[in-house]
C-alpha cells in the first residue's frame, strides 16, 4: 500500500512539475490565462484573481468618491444628490491638480473651440485674431487614474476676433472652456435626488462694433474672472494695466472703466445705476441730477471670503471710477439718499459714524462733506453699538429734517437725535428705553417721531410711542400714542 502511494505521489509530482514548466514557457505569450482540463481556473490563477480583486477593492475603499468613466457621449452614471453636494459643490477653490506652466493649445487650433465658433457663426470664415489670452482656471474635472472628480486646472481660451462678414458687427469676444456640467434630478416618489454629470465645452460669445475697442492698449492685458460679477454673455473681464482700466464685455456694448489708483485687477462684485439709487425711509421721490443719470455705483471685493468690500463711483463724463472716502474697506454698508443730492452711508465697522456725500452738479461725490459721529465725537453723546444703529428717517412733512435712533454704549439706552444737513444736530436726548429691547417701525411727521418698541427680544409684546423731536419742544415720551 505504501509503495502504491509512493508511486502515485511521484506521478503527481511529475505532473505538477510539467504543468509548471508549461506555464512558465507560455506565460509571456498567453498573458497567464491557464485552466485545468475541467475548465476551472488553476490554483495559482485563482489566487492572482483574488489578489487583484482585493487590490481593486482596497483601491476603491481608499477612494470613496469612485466614479466610473463616462460613456461615449461624455455622460457619467447617476450620482446621489446629497453625495454630490457634499463633495463637489464649490468648484472654484484651490485646485487639487495643477498643470503649472503647461502650454495651452491656442483657440484656433482647438477643434472643439473652432466647432463651437462655427456653430455660433456659420456664415463667417475670415476670422482674424485681435487679442488672445489662454490661462488655467480651477473647475471640476475627471481624474482617469483615481476614477473620481477633482478640482483641477482647466484650460480657458479667450479671444477677440475680427471679421468683415458680420451682420451688424465686426468683432466677437469669445471664451471656451472644457469642463464638467451636470443635470440635477429629483424623484418625487422616493424623495431622493440624483445628479447626472457630463463633459461639455462651455462656450460664450458676444458681438460689438470695432470702434468700441479702438485705441485700447492690450499689451500686458490679463483676462480674469471677477468672482461676484457676471455680464450677460462673457463671464470674464480684461484688466489693462497700462491705464488701470477694466474692459467689460457686454452684449453689443463693451464698456471701459478706469479705476483711479488701482494697481491690480479689480474684482468687481456688482454695479448699480445712479438713476436707480436708493432713497431714505420715508418714500420721498428724489430727482437724480441730469448730469449723473448715466453714472454707476461699483462695489468691489478684495477677497470673497473675508468680504473686504470697497465702494466706487463711476462718472460717465470722464469714464473713471473713484473710491468713496471712508468707504475704502467695509464688511457691511448701508447707504441711501436723504435728498436729491446728498447720500448718507453707514458701515458696521465704524460703530456709529454716519458719512454724507454731495452729488450736486460740479461736486466730487466721493468726498465726505460731513460726519455725524457716535464714537465719542460728541454729536451723539457716547459710543454707538454696531448692532443697534438705525438708518436716518426723513420727516414726511419736512424733507430737511432727519431723525436717527441709536443705542448708546455707556447708558445702554436708546437715544434719538434730529438734525439737518445745513445746521447739524438740533436735538439729542435719551428715550429712557433699554437697549436690551429693540425698535420696530418708525415714522416722522411734523417733528414728531412715531415708533414701536419691543422690551424683550423674541417677545411679541409691543408698545407704540410718540415723542416730539423739535428743539424748542418738550421731549416727553408718550406711550400708546398711535
Amino acid at each position: 500500500m505504501k509503495k502504491i502511494l509512493s508511486v502515485i505521489a511521484a506521478v503527481l509530482m511529475c505532473v505538477l512539475i510539467f504543468c509548471g514548466c508549461e506555464r512558465s514557457d507560455t506565460n509571456g505569450a498567453q498573458s497567464g490565462a491557464q485552466t485545468s482540463t475541467g475548465g476551472e481556473p488553476s490554483v495559482s490563477e485563482s489566487a492572482a484573481e483574488v489578489s487583484g480583486s482585493e487590490e481593486q477593492s482596497q483601491s476603491e475603499e481608499k477612494s470613496p468618491r469612485f466614479v466610473a468613466p463616462p460613456d461615449e457621449n461624455g455622460k457619467f452614471a447617476p450620482i446621489d444628490g446629497e453625495f454630490w453636494t457634499m463633495h463637489y459643490e464649490g468648484w472654484y477653490g484651490e485646485p487639487d491638480i495643477k498643470n503649472g506652466d503647461a502650454a495651452i493649445m491656442p483657440f484656433m487650433d482647438d477643434a472643439d473651440s473652432v466647432a463651437k465658433l462655427k456653430e455660433s457663426y456659420p456664415q463667417i470664415d475670415d476670422w482674424k485674431i485681435v487679442f488672445e489670452s489662454d490661462f488655467y482656471e480651477s473647475g471640476l474635472g475627471y481624474d482617469s487614474e483615481k476614477k473620481e472628480f477633482v478640482k483641477k486646472d482647466l484650460p480657458v481660451r479667450f479671444v477677440i476676433l475680427s471679421t468683415e462678414q458680420g451682420d451688424g458687427f465686426d468683432i466677437v469676444f469669445a471664451s471656451s472652456k472644457h469642463w464638467i456640467d451636470y443635470d440635477y434630478n429629483y424623484d418625487g416618489k422616493s424623495g431622493e435626488s440624483y445628479v447626472v454629470p457630463y463633459t461639455e465645452v462651455l462656450f460664450n460669445t458676444c458681438t460689438a462694433d470695432k470702434s468700441k475697442i479702438e485705441g485700447i492698449d492690450f499689451s500686458g492685458a490679463q483676462v480674469y474672472r471677477s468672482w461676484g460679477f457676471y455680464t450677460e454673455n462673457i463671464p470674464y473681464l480684461i484688466w489693462l494695466p497700462n491705464t488701470s482700466s477694466v474692459l467689460i464685455m457686454e452684449s453689443s456694448d463693451p464698456s471701459l472703466i478706469k479705476f483711479e489708483g488701482a494697481t491690480e485687477p479689480v474684482k468687481m462684485a456688482w454695479t448699480l445705476a445712479a438713476k436707480y439709487w436708493r432713497k431714505t425711509p420715508g418714500n420721498v421721490k428724489f430727482a437724480v441730477p441730469e448730469s449723473r443719470k448715466n453714472d454707476y455705483f461699483v462695489t468691489t471685493a478684495n477677497d470673497a471670503r473675508s468680504r473686504d468690500w470697497a465702494l466706487w463711483y463711476y462718472s460717465a463724463a470722464d469714464g473713471t471710477a473713484r473710491k468713496f472716502e471712508g468707504l475704502e474697506s467695509f464688511f457691511t454698508l448701508s447707504n441711501w439718499f436723504v435728498s436729491d443730492t446728498c447720500m448718507e452711508a453707514f458701515t458696521g465697522e465704524d460703530k456709529g459714524i454716519f458719512r454724507y456725500y454731495d452729488f450736486s452738479d460740479g461736486a466730487d461725490p466721493t468726498k465726505c462733506i460731513w460726519m455725524l459721529s457716535g464714537d465719542g465725537g460728541g454729536l451723539l453723546g457716547g459710543n454707538v453699538t454696531d448692532a443697534a444703529n438705525y438708518s436716518s428717517i426723513m420727516d414726511k412733512n419736512n424733507n430737511d429734517r432727519l431723525v436717527i435712533l441709536y443705542a448708546e454704549d455707556e447708558s445702554n439706552m436708546f437715544w434719538i437725535a434730529s438734525y439737518t444737513l445745513e445746521d447739524g444736530v438740533q436735538s439729542n436726548f435719551c428715550l429712557d428705553l433699554s437697549a436690551k429691547g429693540y425698535i420696530g417701525s418708525c415714522n416722522v411727521r411734523g417733528g414728531v417721531a412715531y415708533f414701536s418698541y419691543y422690551p424683550h427680544h423674541g417677545n411679541g409684546k409691543r408698545i407704540n410711542y410718540a415723542v416730539d423731536v423739535r428743539p424748542d419742544k418738550e421731549h416727553k415720551l408718550q406711550a400708546d400714542a398711535w
